[in-house]
């Protein structure tokens, strides 16, 4: 799995989490990215991909579980741009770089 481009910003970050069922019963998660910085009430942001899933999940919630999963690898459990834990994170298969 590679990592998330150098050209992305460690300090918060707008991402999104998301899960999309592409044939009944294959659930995959997306991790995605504002590549906009507006803000106020009804602002519309656009997003773009960094990481999903390879392989689907048998649930929505088993795909959404995996999902933060991979945040919290990526950005620790305090979120992006926060200070990261040091601890080794199990890996989670299945995943690829946008």
């Amino acid at each position: 799995m590679n990592t998330i481009p150098a050209t992305l910003s460690p300090s918060p970050r707008n991402l999104a989490l998301t899960v999309h069922e592409l044939e009944p019963g294959e659930f995959y998660w997306v991790l995605m990215e504002a590549v906009d910085d507006a803000a106020g009430e009804g602002v519309v942001h656009s997003y773009l991909p960094l990481e999903a899933a390879i392989e689907p999940h048998s649930s929505y919630s088993n795909a959404l579980v995996a999902g933060v999963s991979v945040l919290r690898r990526l950005f620790g459990t305090e979120g992006p741009g926060r200070p990261q834990d040091t601890r080794t994170p199990d890996v989670p298969g299945g995943t690829r770089s946008l």
